[in-house]
């Protein structure tokens, strides 16, 4: 079977990284639900790549970071393929946070490890702390990919999931091996590591469709 790629989703407390993963690949979330705090949950889907191929891949959403140092468990820095960083523009502590991580993913990884960085609460009015042109200035000196999104737009949400999915298998280079469109069923689960909760989703998960 062909190995499962591991992105891990990491930002603040209440930034909306669930709420990201959830639209984007099951596309159930509604503006308003209430938030929970994630210890950590796993999800195994397939996402496309830009070159329209599906990789199998493991999603680690994590309990949100609480200081502005950016504390991250360290064995996810050794685990990880590449990362989904998240912070909201109605917070500059989440984008500190956020700038914090990027920079020991740099110290454990290098400076080319792929990382995406998602904005997220752009529909929150009167509420913005974060700049759009610091945002930017930022994301281009670290050379990190940054999109704004507002949670409702599940089209949006989809573009940084396929481009970190494409830039995993990029990074891997020969060494990894493909899924294809044939090798794998089109199936997505889903596994919640609390004590309560174990669920199992089939999945008709193609963003090209969309």
């Amino acid at each position: 079977m062909p190995k499962s790629l591991r992105l891990v989703v990491v930002g603040g407390s209440c930034v909306g990284k669930t709420a990201v993963i959830e639209q984007a690949v099951f596309g159930n979330h509604s503006p308003g639900q209430p938030m929970f705090h994630t210890i950590e949950d796993i999800y195994e889907v397939q996402l496309d790549t830009e070159r329209g191929v599906k990789e199998r891949v493991r999603i680690f959403d994590t309990a949100g970071v609480d200081s502005s140092n950016g504390e991250l468990s360290k064995h996810y820095f050794s685990l990880a393929d590449g990362f989904l960083l998240v912070f909201s523009v109605t917070s500059k502590k989440s984008f500190q946070q956020v700038q914090a991580i990027k920079k020991e993913i740099e110290k454990s990884r290098g400076k080319d490890f792929p990382v995406i960085v998602i904005a997220t609460k752009t529909d929150v009015k009167g509420e913005r702390e974060c700049e759009f042109a610091a945002m930017k200035k930022w994301a281009e000196a670290e050379r990190v990919r940054l999109t704004e999104v507002c949670v409702g737009d599940r089209k949006a949400l989809q573009d940084p999931f396929v481009q970190i999915t494409t830039r995993m298998v990029s990074s891997l280079g020969k060494g990894y091996l493909q899924s294809g469109h044939s090798e794998v069923k089109r199936f997505l689960s889903m596994r919640k590591t609390s004590k309560t909760m174990s669920v199992s989703k089939d999945s008709g998960l193609d963003f090209t469709k969309e």
